[in-house]
């Protein structure tokens, strides 16, 4: 079952000896000896696993079998290698093939790994013998293997005796000088180079000696001295040989003469010659594993004075495996001790925790195998195996094992080992995970059964936990023959695990590859501080003392095994001469690991080849997963290079981009994501859409952010350069001393050639552990709390939560609130609520009652959770933030106001400038630049120059696709013109156009707005729509502050920089910090500082009581540095910086994301700032006194936009439900009852939807109400009397359809577009249809098809418009493409228009015309965009005519209606844009009408009248004075035959003149009165009239503009409608942007307009736009919006523009069985609606209920036994013309 070598990892291990001579036989046949017997013993016949006796109780005895009797005394043999004086060639290293080894064999050097090393067990790796107990316990709880009696560390501080001299290779370390510096009687001299005294492990560059050489994908040879070195040979000029001296003495207690010292090596770069007393004793390669040799007979007799020699060399043969991304060293660089045993010792052991179906008790499952290496048979041992508590109390005793006799040693010395197995019932045992990593200490003792002799003791920290997974099965060829519908969600203890992980490198700046244990405890409590759970040991075993970590404060690791040949990358002939070594490796790994807790998953390697064949590679590395799933059954196997192929267990890949893990989501073979989000620099961009990918299934096992810590070595500065480290704000943790005077060097730094340069700086800490910004992003996404709420949530005090945790409760935890008034503490609470693992509550906190009676105008209100550790852990303090979450709360009603400041401005346009000036302040406008200088305060020199235009940031390394043409794009600038205005409120306006020699087609102007108080409001409009230039890396403006400007406070998220696509984590707040601090020394510099979402920002000098503060009029990017960003631009290092005496404050717009395209996927669209458009955006520069103390946050409150809620958001919801509902069954009076008890507040209402309280529903308006009751007797005539519903065909035909229950439509209304629909699909079945359409479509006779319609969304490629059979013709569409075509009686000619983007409402038509043999033709919203040509004559199949549906293949589609129309000619482009301008209500007669000849059929999808009401609600009229006029609407406005009547209630106070939708108001008398506008359905609305005297002047309530608009109506544009702005449509909707295009005019200057709720108007968008599109990219998810564009030269307006952007995909949590019922839950997402989708086995999925978009589950009705079911989700917002709008589908969940 385990242990030492079976017979397929003995080939390497025999092998691996080759070139012993006689000594080598000797081992190998004591190695059969072992294999065979363990073979037998475990395999063919086991010893029966010894069993307890029934019992409930751990601790059944008190007392140890043993006592303190002594050992029994033993003979040992002697080792006869001592005799083979002559082991090694030295060409042992070189990958020479085919030379004659020491021993007279010929071998190849590539087999040639180890000499006379011990065979991998747990002994020999890193489990050491115990002289007692106690001390047993002690070494494992502290890892302190010292504390035994037999062991000596000869490294460390107290060793500090080592002598060292490292050559440039072999044969300069065989001169003269050298060549016998293994010899006792040689002497150190300090001419030959040798420096003594030295400290170890340490790589020996750290010493001075050689140069650290980074690489990635190529090998570390240095060009300068060896070129071309063929696979696989090792270079020979440029390989640096270290040679070690230490001399020990071996203390009294090691056993030595009563048994075995043995000398361990855990680490050595790349391959070692070991000496001792000048004799050869062994040969060892692989940097990362552990090898001990056996060195009892080659010590003194005494065992004072022994030489210790070491000839180590930098590379190998074997390097060619170790092409792992690294900085190459070369030297000893983790520890070197002695350790022995007695001649009769625990030699391996192997332990499992197998678990039972309720994870509560488990059985404790020992293989152990004990050696001999006396003269004598020994027998009557047993090996006893208790488990200790942390606090050193017996949790469990009894538990013998009893040994086999083991046979005396073999002659030569080869010890003969027995194994034996136990297992042994365990009560209750704390189990073990990441989130709760209980520990005990297990000791083995051997102890001999007669006398009771105790031998020794073996320790481990143990923890009880089970891996759960479904194990792949490979056919004969290697290929997976698991089916993916088999693999289940992998788990640990029964819950599922989930990889919130990063890859680790052992790197250290200081020491190389040796990483002291502070520096490694640093970097796991960092990371359990920071919310990683897991480590990938790449690319190779880490020193042993991280896994101890990792057990201790839990952390999952994937542990990887030494092989990586990049290099060789997919050249199996190559790789394939390793192919013994790296099995020898992975052996090596699984037994020195095979034990440890963390461990929970095997990687065979990285990056050495991608094929699934079985064979590749000789078969090399298939054989690698297929050992590990044979030695252990119990972890899964992971291979990237494998993909999901030849046994991996879980499929992998690295730098996917988002849309693959999202693919990868919908398959239920376990995925991880073994590299991720590149952390090179400034970097870890859309690590949130990653993780929404990986959350969106059970089946996502996480990810490994590339990687934990930047490589780097501290190299001594150049002269004169500047000194970081010295500095006090300096960001340094580590090493802070160690790095004054130096700096953080990377590939080439070192003269290194070739190298990889900066590559290796990919951290998410610095070299030192200071933890990097984008780590803040990572514990966010890591957080294991997640908290959601809604307006209607946050409004009642409501938050919904998710505990993503496994095994913890939330009550574990103290939720603290903090409720604030912008940056002001209102009140903070704490709560303790218990939230059970994988489970989701709604909380309520009580932070209602604390806002304040009287909210302020312009201050936004939030709501800020922690959840903090309630008492100390190992790796935090209590009061530790794991989880937050900030809220903007439902509370803004109303924006601040801005108040004009007392005073003059004064402005004198003079020659050389334009100077302005005001009581307390003064600057000037540059006639040259352009620019602000010397902005003054009270004398006070503020900013010198600025607002400079800016649209480039220093590159990051994920920039390397920018335009570089950005760099100097604004160079130079000048002033190409200017004007000066007065406002008419005290205000002066500069408004200044530049121009830029580099780029004359960039259009760039600075408007300056001053105030009488010396504010100045910059808006910066810029356009480079006229360049060639390519996306924006950054739209913003420097300024130059006073270097003495060095303290920053601000207002805005925080509390570090971060990105567009990295600003999750971000909370507002107000933050303090200096201009120094800012910069953040990414080692290859970049851009920095960079603070997204700033409200306000301040710097200020100590010394002087003035300065400035910026207010963005909406959130703005802000920074302040001492460099420009031309300075970051051309440094490499921190070092080649010089800090400028001034402060540059940057006041940005925006700045394009970070992304991963270092190494990986670019960066995502929605961050990224294309060149189409104009882009404009304005600030404040606003003088205080600083020691006046003033609010910031007041005095800055009326320059700054906040969002504005209007009305309560309960009601608002309630309202658009009763809206959207279209009465088309007597099925839905259920759902419209439920809305009234609901409305009515019914106690007994047990449904999801909100009940409203009284307050709430007398907020709902009247005409709310009657619509509902309007509906209710709707629903209830249609149950009275189940008529079809008739639509009417408007044709000559009269090609009437009815709606059955048998139709495959449903009605919909469309609330933003105004539009009633049609959705689904149907035939016209009538004998008269088939007549008709038979006629039509035969004979070559021409035709039109058209439809006013809503593909919502689909991406189906047979979504069908119209069909009338497969061999006639076809109509289909999808988001992106439009298809038409016929069948010729030959074959099909297809018309086909890709690349659109047709998300909403579109005007479409498919056309057949007879002429050029057949033409074929597609039209979009008015335009033909695609003709085909000579295609033949439509045959006649005679199938039915189908509105999205095609009768001969049953094709169907899934569209939304609201017009379709079929003509016997085809339309031309003027006709089409009139039918689609009639559409969408344009014109009020179409183009063609119904009764025209042409027309063959005319179906309008309109229901009856859902709304009819005013575009204002209140209107206020003086008698006698002028009238106003209002517009009455019917919503849907394809309703066109409803009669409406407008009367005055009392026509003696104000009249009502009728014109079309007009309504003249024409007061008469004063008084009060009302309009009522009704249709003939009953529906009304009315418009309140006061007619009054206006108040005299000065009068409170004489405020213009006072007359109040409806919030869900904003008033109409006054933009004089010379004409009409047809086809503003939605092109493109997306989580975070939506695009806009209309139908342009030559000449036209149009303006986009968005209606502002929260401030209730029309705000611009973008001015002076002369193209006719436009993307709005500052949107939210799941959120309504209204456009409108204005136009002048002509002036005009469009019709508004009612849609949405898209919704995130829904997670889909859970999915409960009871009964023949069925519970979903899913995540709260923002959305209008849920629609819950089902299928039966294999059928097809089927929409079963759509819930509204504020729910969170769903239960089903009952359903048939015995079948299986699939379930799965998606958010639906609707968008214009009642176009749904879809995220993608959620991951299914089956039963």
């Amino acid at each position: 079952m385990l242990l030492l070598q079976d017979a397929h990892s003995l080939t390497a291990a025999g092998c691996g000896k080759k070139g012993e001579g006689n000594v080598k036989k000797r081992i190998i046949a004591g190695v059969l000896c072992a294999v065979f017997c363990i073979t037998s013993l475990w395999g063919l016949s086991p010893v029966t696993p010894q069993l307890q006796a029934s019992t409930k109780e751990n601790k059944v005895a008190e007392g140890v079998p043993w006592n303190d009797t002594p050992m029994p005394a033993l003979d040992s043999v002697r080792d006869s290698s001592v005799a083979q004086e002559t082991k090694f060639t030295h060409k042992e290293w070189t990958g020479e093939s085919g030379y004659v080894d020491a021993y007279g064999d010929t071998v190849n050097a590539a087999d040639v790994y180890r000499i006379n090393v011990q065979d991998a067990t747990s002994s020999s790796t890193h489990s050491v013998p115990y002289h007692s107990v106690d001390k047993a316990v002690e070494g494992a709880v502290n890892y302190k293997k010292e504390a035994s009696d037999y062991v000596q560390y000869l490294t460390g501080e107290k060793e500090a005796d080592w002598d060292l001299v490292v050559l440039q290779n072999q044969t300069k370390a065989q001169a003269e000088q050298y060549k016998d510096f293994y010899k006792k009687g040689y002497v150190v001299q300090g001419e030959d180079k040798w420096k003594e005294d030295l400290v170890l492990p340490a790589s020996w560059t750290s010493y001075g000696f050689d140069k650290p050489i980074y690489a990635n994908v190529q090998m570390p040879w240095q060009s300068a001295y060896d070129r071309s070195v063929k696979v696989p040979k090792a270079p020979v000029n440029y390989n640096p040989v270290g040679l070690y001296r230490k001399t020990f003495d071996v203390k009294d207690t090691m056993l030595r003469t009563n048994g075995r010292v043995y000398l361990s090596f855990q680490g050595v770069e790349s391959c070692y010659y070991v000496y001792v007393n000048g004799k050869e004793v062994g040969y060892s390669e692989d940097s990362f594993s552990p090898h001990s040799f056996d060195v009892t007979d080659y010590l003194t007799e005494d065992g004072k004075d022994n030489l210790l020699a070491v000839e180590v060399h930098k590379f190998c043969d074997g390097t060619w495996m170790e092409g792992q991304d690294m900085i190459y060293d070369g030297g000893i660089f983790r520890d070197v001790y002695l350790y022995s045993t007695p001649l009769i010792h625990i030699e391996d052991y192997h332990v499992v925790t197998d678990l039972d179906e309720d994870y509560k008790d488990a059985d404790l499952k020992v293989d152990v195998a004990v050696s001999n290496s006396s003269t004598a048979d020994l027998s009557d041992y047993a090996v006893d195996i208790q488990l200790y508590n942390p606090d050193g109390s017996v949790f469990m005793n009894g538990y013998t094992i009893d040994i086999p006799e083991v046979k005396r040693a073999a002659e030569d010395g080869a010890k003969t080992t027995v194994a034996a197995s136990g297992s042994h019932a365990v009560y209750g045992p704390k189990l073990w995970s990441a989130e709760q990593p209980n520990l005990y200490t297990m000791v083995l003792t051997l102890y001999h059964k007669s006398t009771g002799a105790y031998i020794e003791s073996l320790s481990q920290q143990l923890g009880f936990r089970e891996i759960e997974f479904v194990s792949s099965e490979v056919n004969s060829n290697g290929q997976r023959k698991t089916q993916d519908s088999e693999f289940q969600p992998m788990k640990i203890n029964g819950k599922p695990i989930l990889l919130k992980g990063t890859n680790r490198h052992d790197t250290d700046p200081v020491y190389g590859k040796y990483v002291p244990e502070a520096t490694v405890r640093q970097d796991i409590e960092t990371m359990k501080r920071f919310n990683l759970n897991a480590v990938r040991t790449s690319h190779y075993s880490n020193d042993e003392y991280l896994y101890y970590l990792c057990d201790k404060y839990g952390l999952y690791v994937m542990a990887e095994t030494n092989v990586e040949s990049h290099a060789l990358m997919n050249k199996g002939d190559s790789q394939k001469h390793f192919k013994k070594m790296v099995m020898d490796r992975t052996v090596t790994a699984f037994n020195r690991l095979k034990d440890r807790t963390s461990v929970v998953m095997w990687s065979t390697g990285n990056e050495n080849y991608y094929n699934s064949s079985k064979n590749y590679a000789d078969g090399m590395f298939y054989d690698l997963i297929q050992y590990f799933k044979e030695k252990d059954p119990t972890r899964p196997v992971h291979c990237e290079s494998s993909g999901n192929q030849n046994g991996v267990d879980m499929d992998s890949n690295m730098y996917p981009t988002v849309g693959t893990v999202e693919g990868k989501a919908k398959a239920n073979m376990p995925y991880v994501l073994c590299e991720y989000d590149h952390a090179m620099g400034n970097a870890v961009g859309n690590i949130k859409e990653y993780w929404d990918a990986i959350r969106s299934s059970d089946n996502m096992l996480g990810g490994f952010i590339w990687d934990w810590v930047d490589q780097s070595r501290l190299a001594d500065l150049p002269q004169s350069k500047y000194d970081y480290y010295s500095e006090e704000f300096a960001h340094k943790t580590l090493y802070p001393e160690e790095a004054e005077g130096k700096y953080y060097a990377y590939g080439g730094d070192w003269k290194d050639q070739p190298n990889d340069g900066s590559f290796c700086v990919n951290g998410l800490v610095s070299p030192d552990r200071d933890v990097q910004p984008e780590l803040y992003e990572v514990k966010y996404i890591y957080q294991n709390f997640w908290f959601t709420a809604g307006d209607i949530d946050l409004a009642r005090g409501n938050v919904h939560v998710y505990n993503e945790s496994s095994f913890d409760n939330m009550d574990q935890y103290n939720l603290v609130w903090k409720l604030s008034e912008d940056d002001t503490k209102l009140a903070t609470g704490t709560e303790c609520i218990g939230v059970k693992p994988r489970e989701e509550a709604d909380i309520s906190l009580p932070y209602i009652d604390k806002l304040p009676e009287e909210r302020k105008a312009g201050a936004e209100y939030y709501l800020t959770l922690e959840l903090q550790l309630k008492s100390d852990t190992l790796y935090a303090k209590a009061g530790h933030v794991v989880a937050h979450e900030q809220f903007l709360l439902p509370e803004t009603l109303e924006q601040a106001a801005w108040q004009p400041a007392a005073g003059n401005v004064e402005i004198q346009d003079e020659d050389g400038g334009i100077a302005v000036n005001g009581s307390d302040f003064s600057f000037t406008i540059d006639k040259e630049s352009g620019m602000m200088r010397d902005y003054t305060y009270h004398g006070t020199l503020l900013m010198s120059e600025g607002p400079v235009p800016n649209f480039y940031r220093a590159p990051l390394n994920n920039d390397g696709s920018h335009d570089k043409k950005w760099k100097s794009a604004a160079n130079n600038p000048s002033l190409k013109d200017y004007e000066i205005e007065e406002e008419g409120d005290g205000r002066k306006t500069i408004r200044t156009t530049l121009s830029f020699p580099e780029q004359p087609g960039l259009y760039t102007a600075l408007d300056y707005t001053i105030e009488a108080n010396g504010a100045v409001t910059v808006k910066m409009t810029s356009d480079a729509t006229g360049t060639s230039l390519g996306n924006y890396l950054r739209i913003g403006t420097n300024m130059r502050l006073p270097g003495s400007y060095e303290n920053i406070t601000w207002y805005g998220d925080g509390p570090v920089e971060s990105m567009s696509d990295r600003n999750n984590f971000a909370v507002v707040s107000r933050y303090q910090s200096t201009v120094s601090e800012m910069f953040y020394p990414y080692l290859d510099t970049q851009d920095t500082g960079t603070l997204p979402g700033t409200k306000w920002f301040t710097v200020t000098d100590p010394d002087q009581n003035e300065a400035l503060v910026v207010a963005g009029r909406e959130d703005v990017e802000t920074s302040a540095l001492h460099f420009t960003v031309q300075d970051l631009t051309n440094a490499r290092h921190p070092y080649q910086l010089t800090p400028e005496d001034d402060t540059i404050l940057s006041v940005n717009l925006a700045s394009q994301g970070t992304g991963n395209k270092s190494c990986g996927p670019d960066i995502l669209a929605e961050y990224i700032i294309p060149n189409n458009q104009e882009y404009s955006y304005e600030y404040t520069l606003l003088p205080y006194d600083v020691t006046a103390a003033q609010n910031l946050t007041e005095l800055t409150r009326g320059y700054r936009n906040v969002k504005v809620y209007e009305g309560n958001p309960t009601v608002k919801a309630f309202e658009k439900e009763v809206k959207e509902i279209v009465v088309y069954s007597s099925s839905q009076l259920e759902t419209l009852l439920d809305l009234q008890a609901r409305y009515e507040g019914d106690p007994s209402y047990q449904g999801e939807g909100t009940v409203l309280t009284a307050e709430e529903k007398s907020f709902v308006s009247e005409e709310v109400v009657l619509l509902l009751q309007h509906k209710i007797k709707e629903a209830q005539d249609m149950a009275d009397n189940p008529a079809a519903i008739l639509w009417k065909d408007l044709s000559k035909n009269k090609l009437d359809s009815s709606m059955t229950k048998d139709s495959k439509y449903t009605l919909g209304y469309d609330e933003a577009e105004n539009v009633s629909y049609l959705r689904g699909y149907f035939d016209l079945d009538s004998d008269q249809a088939k007549e008709v359409f038979d006629q039509q479509f035969k004979e070559g006779r021409a035709f039109t098809l058209e439809a006013y319609l809503n593909m919502n969304g689909s991406y189906d490629e047979m979504n069908m418009i119209f069909g009338k059979g497969d061999h006639t013709m076809g109509f289909r569409g999808t988001g992106s493409s439009l298809y038409f075509f016929i069948h010729n009686g030959t074959d099909w000619e297809t018309c086909e228009a890709a690349g659109l983007y047709l998300e909403g409402w579109h005007h479409v038509a498919a056309m057949y015309s007879p002429e050029e043999n057949g033409t074929i033709m597609i039209a979009l919203d008015g335009s033909v965009i695609q003709k085909a040509t000579d295609v033949g004559t439509p045959s006649d199949s005679g199938y039915l005519f189908g509105i999205g549906h095609d009768a001969q293949t049953d094709r169907t589609g899934d569209n939304s209606y609201a017009a379709v129309r079929v003509y016997n000619r085809v339309l031309s482009e003027e006709e089409l844009q009139g039918q689609r301008d009639y559409d969408l209500g344009y014109r009020s007669q179409p183009a063609v009408s119904s009764s025209d000849e042409a027309t063959e059929l005319w179906y309008e999808f309109a229901c009856k009248p859902a709304l009819v009401h005013f575009s204002k609600s209140k209107v206020s009229l003086e008698p006698g004075g002028s009238s106003k006029s209002i517009s009455v609407n019917v919503a849907p406005r394809n309703y066109r035959n409803a009669a409406l009547s407008v009367t005055s209630q009392n026509e003696s106070i104000v009249s009502a003149k009728v014109n079309g939708s007009e309504i003249e108001l024409i007061p008469a008398a004063v008084g009060e009165t009302a309009v009522k506008a009704e249709t003939d359905g009953g529906l009304y609305s009315l418009c309140r009239v006061t007619v009054k005297e206006k108040p005299a002047d000065n009068q409170p309530g004489n405020t213009p503009g006072a007359d109040k608009t409806d919030q869900n109506n904003p008033p109409v544009s006054t933009v004089p409608q010379i004409y009409k702005i047809t086809g503003l449509r939605a092109v493109k909707h997306k989580t975070t942007s939506i695009a806009l295009k209309w139908n342009g005019v030559s000449g036209a200057v149009y303006e986009v307009k968005r209606y502002d709720t929260g401030k209730k108007k029309w705000v611009s968008l973008k001015k002076g736009l002369r193209t006719s599109s436009f993307t709005d990219k500052k949107c939210k998810a799941g959120t309504h919006y209204k456009y409108m564009i204005v136009s002048t030269n002509p002036a005009g307006t469009s019709a508004s523009l009612n849609t949405a952007t898209k919704p995130v995909k829904p997670v889909l949590r859970t999915l409960k069985r009871s009964g023949r019922t069925f519970r979903l839950k899913w995540k709260k997402c923002k959305a209008d609606s849920i629609e819950i989708f089902m299928k039966t086995g294999k059928g097809k999925y089927k929409k079963i209920a759509v819930k509204k978009g504020s729910s969170i589950s769903y239960k089903t009705k009952k359903l048939k036994k015995n079948n299986k079911y699939t379930f799965r989700i998606r958010a639906v917002m609707k968008g214009e013309g009642g176009k749904k709008i879809y995220s993608s589908y959620s991951k299914v969940k089956k039963r």
